[in-house]
């Protein structure tokens, strides 16, 4: 898994989304101290995440490289301050193709109306407290069986027990 899983970390706090880890494989990811700063840019988070994805799976296609389905975290404890909307329907319509998969996680506060506008196939998980070791562990041990199964073979993943679907 280590060699076949990447992270990239695209942070939407401040004026506008910035990738703060460029794709790395994780035995060489070295997680940095996310800070919050009042704003929510997650429309612009969203379709930047969009474009690394396609340049990364565009880098893997010309190199004859296979690759696992990507996986997209929106993990957000508030409210976008940007516009979202037509970012979610882009992300929505990734995940139909099948170019992508979501998983919205509501932290603390977080609007989880629109946190469902980014998925059609995972309802938002509401974080139980602030359990982020245990999500993290959870989304190891999924890439993990993911990466160990196969490219295009289906799996079933561990139970979350960091969270709860959360209501709409």
């Amino acid at each position: 898994a280590r060699l076949s899983v990447e992270v990239e970390i695209v942070v939407v706090s401040g004026e506008k989304a910035t990738v703060v880890q460029e794709f790395v494989t994780v035995d060489n990811f070295e997680p940095k101290d996310l800070i919050a700063d009042g704003r929510t840019p997650m429309g612009g988070g969203i379709e930047l995440a969009i474009k690394e994805l396609g340049e990364r799976k565009d880098s893997y296609k010309r190199n004859a490289i296979g690759y696992f389905r990507p996986w997209v975290m929106v993990i957000s404890d508030g409210r976008p301050t940007d516009e979202w909307k037509i970012p979610a329907a882009k992300l929505k319509e990734e995940e139909q193709k099948g170019s992508l998969i979501c998983y919205p996680v509501a932290v603390g506060l977080a609007d989880v109306d629109i946190l469902s506008e980014m998925s059609e196939v995972n309802q938002p998980v509401k974080l139980k407290g602030l359990a982020f070791k245990e999500m993290f562990r959870w989304l190891s041990v999924s890439v993990t069986q993911v990466s160990r199964s196969g490219i295009g073979n289906a799996v079933d993943l561990p139970a979350v027990s960091w969270g709860n679907v959360a209501e709409d």
